[in-house]
């Protein structure tokens, strides 16, 4: 038996199928996500009939290709938000989680930013849905026969089952913010009082269940990336806590309670009742990312081919790893949840440690000491120590150096999933489940 997981990323899109009997992956599909350029630097949107046609194209070569498939489940990139009309198709991009619209807004409006500290826990941020609408609605940019709105992986699983609407699983819907999470529904007097239609928002389920069919395939509820991610990557769920770096980068425990900790830490829906509590880093793996440009365009301008500098990058990391005399290198790009104003630096600098070397292993550096320090937070507040440290998202997979520094930092043994693609293994093991449920 097999089951199909696909899931929505920032930089790409993947599908994978699964043998449930042998566990193991046995194909996956992979294809870059673009964005659309536009002439505003803080905007990062990509096309939602683009996404469609891709995995629609990809879904059919594996249904083709395997038989026994008995699920499909859709997993992606959260707080990003497509606008609908009444027949339930996109018309607008989606605003991804990157877009820097929220941020504008909540820093132009400071009695906005204390309302929503006070009245629910100060849980819209910059890039969350909500706080994206917030911004479309001031300056009229909602487009005009919007109905409803949805994340991308919800739009994906409805375009495949054919229907206008239907439910959202709580784990998307607190990702676009002013959600209570400990009553699994959205503050009511809140979007009042923002003046937020809320026939625009979903009706919220925090249990798993099937939407439709493709193709005679059942399809289960869409769940974030962040919760599929660890549904496919950990298995001691009450003793381990993962790490991913990606595009992004997060820390996530599991938890039996809800703790409130601060605003870079969110407390998540789960699949089963149960908090994630979560961190997540602004920049995370982009960081890297940045470095990587920065060295490649200095290549270009010298006149040479612009190829990818990424190996070269980890090779000298790796010579520099035990070196004494480091860069401290902040990754905080970005900012932070809690201060959006906050950013990268790079310190320690004397005359033998600047160097491309130490300046790569710096990065790595810094962008597992914000996961770190976020760890400390929930381990201080919840009293909770983990034993086991798991790693995913291809930024660490594949990157040893930064291996070696987790386990540094963190003090715990590191294991990597048996799943590549560990939110679309995830997103696949969950829907097979839910699936022989019905």
């Amino acid at each position: 038996m097999h089951a199909i997981g696909i899931d929505i990323g920032t930089t790409n899109i993947c599908l994978v199928v699964i043998d449930l009997q042998k566990e193991i992956l046995q194909k996956k599909i992979t294809f870059a996500n673009p964005f659309i350029q536009t002439s505003n630097a803080w905007e990062r949107i990509q096309e939602p009939q683009y996404i469609i046609s891709q995995v629609k194209d990809a879904l059919d070569t594996l249904i083709g290709e395997y038989t026994e498939i008995v699920s499909i489940g859709i997993t992606g990139q959260m707080h990003g938000i497509v606008y609908l009309n009444q027949k339930g198709e996109a018309i607008s991009p989606l605003y991804t989680w990157q877009d820097q619209r929220g941020e504008k807004l909540l820093g132009e409006d400071a009695t906005l930013k204390e309302y929503v500290e006070t009245e629910c826990d100060g849980s819209l941020a910059s890039g969350y849905g909500l706080a994206t609408h917030l911004f479309n609605k001031k300056y009229q940019l909602v487009p005009k026969d919007a109905r409803k709105i949805c994340t991308i992986s919800d739009y994906v699983a409805y375009v495949l089952v054919q229907k206008k609407w239907d439910v959202m699983h709580a784990s998307n819907a607190a990702s676009l913010g002013l959600f209570d999470v400990q009553k699994f529904c959205f503050y009511d007097t809140v979007l009042d009082k923002l003046d937020i239609d809320k026939e625009l928002l979903p009706e919220v389920v925090n249990r798993m269940e099937m939407v439709g069919e493709y193709r005679g395939i059942p399809v289960a509820v869409t769940i974030g990336d962040n919760q599929a991610s660890f549904a496919g990557s950990v298995k001691n769920v009450d003793s381990e806590i993962l790490i991913n770096i990606g595009t992004s980068a997060q820390i996530s425990v599991l938890s039996d309670q809800f703790y409130k900790i601060n605003k870079s830490i969110d407390v998540r829906p789960y699949l089963d009742g149960r908090y994630l509590l979560v961190g997540a880093s602004l920049c995370g793996g982009c960081s890297y990312q940045l470095l990587e440009e920065f060295f490649r365009g200095y290549l270009v301008a010298a006149g040479y081919e612009g190829k990818s500098q990424f190996d070269t990058m980890n090779r000298l990391a790796a010579q520099f790893a035990d070196f004494e005399n480091k860069l401290n290198v902040s990754t905080l790009f970005s900012g932070t949840r809690d201060d959006g104003t906050m950013r990268g630096s790079i310190g320690n600098i004397d005359l033998n440690n600047f160097t491309p070397g130490h300046m790569i292993y710096g990065f790595l550096e810094g962008i597992v000491r914000e996961l770190f320090d976020m760890y400390q937070s929930m381990e201080k507040v919840s009293k909770k120590h983990a034993s086991g440290l798991v790693a995913s998202g291809n930024g660490i997979r594949k990157n040893a150096v930064m291996q070696k520094i987790a386990k540094e930092f963190f003090g715990l043994d590191l294991t990597i999933p048996v799943y590549e693609e560990e939110a679309a293994a995830g997103a696949a093991l969950v829907s097979a489940e839910c699936s022989a449920t019905v």
